[in-house]
């Protein structure tokens, strides 16, 4: 059993590593723009909450855009060969769209958001321009990626893993939430 897990994990690392690899292509694409993408979730914590990027599965990347920019950021996502993943919901109710790119044994997915949850009730407890503005800069591959400061990372995850159903919850959601409250200073928390 250590010998399948070790190599699970060994796995994980070096696909964990190709994506990101690639992420930070497209993030320097879309700086080239003048575009500032917000990144969510996953992908996000799997780089500075966890002891190695492996060990937080995600399987696609959030970014959060200004609602303005969405067209030019599909039209980036399309040159840089991905292709548009059918939508669903009605252009007055969706909140984002989704993106596809296979490159050998390794498929990406972006999922481009323009408010942080669908939930209409919620959607606009945090705008782009607040995580923006308190952003954290991570290092990946040789390219600023900003991602929401932990206090905005905390209220994001919390009013994420409520708004989905109760079968559609992972324990790793929990997980996220115990290791940003480690790490937010208390005055974050207030």
């Amino acid at each position: 059993v250590w010998k399948e897990l070790e190599a699970d994990s060994r796995n994980a690392e070096i696909i964990s590593a190709l994506k990101w690899h690639r992420m930070g292509q497209w993030m320097r694409a879309f700086r080239d723009e003048g575009l500032r993408p917000v990144l969510l979730k996953g992908a996000a914590f799997s780089e500075y909450l966890y002891a190695s990027p492996g060990c937080r599965a995600y399987s696609d990347f959030d970014i959060l855009v200004d609602r303005k920019d969405v067209a030019m950021v599909e039209a980036l996502l399309l040159r840089e060969g991905f292709s548009a993943v059918p939508e669903m919901g009605g252009a007055h109710t969706r909140t984002e769209c989704s993106f596809q790119r296979s490159d050998g044994a390794v498929r990406s997915i972006v999922d481009v958001h323009w408010e942080i949850l669908g939930w209409q009730v919620i959607s606009k407890t945090l705008t782009y321009t607040e995580l923006r503005d308190r952003a954290m800069q991570l290092d990946v591959d040789g390219s600023e990626i900003e991602t929401p400061c932990v206090a905005h990372a905390l209220i994001h995850t919390c009013l994420h893993r409520i708004s989905h159903r109760v079968e559609e919850r992972h324990l790793f959601g929990l997980y996220d939430i115990h290791l940003l409250l480690e790490r937010a200073s208390s005055v974050e928390i207030e």
